[in-house]
């Protein structure tokens, strides 16, 4: 199991998963429904599991959309406007 404090950067900062699911525009159910099927971000949970609390890094969310979405950029040309 991979501790907290060996990917967690200095800066980063946890959210909840209402939080998180605000941060990532989608609802709290969905993103439970991604975790259960194993397709969500990686979150943390208390190592005895007690309450339940599910944590997710910033950080972990970016990288997370960034590998689910890509960029899409408009209005490319192919030589100067003359």
């Amino acid at each position: 199991m991979t501790k907290m404090a060996e990917i967690m950067d200095e800066d980063d900062v946890f959210f909840t998963r209402d939080e998180a699911a605000e941060f990532l525009r989608m609802s709290p159910r969905t993103l439970s429904n991604l975790a259960v099927k194993g397709e969500g971000p990686s979150h943390w949970r208390s190592a005895d599991n007690r309450g339940g609390k599910v944590l997710y890094l910033r950080s972990e969310l970016l990288a997370w959309a960034g590998e689910r979405f890509e960029r899409i950029e408009h209005g490319h040309t192919k030589g100067p406007l003359l």
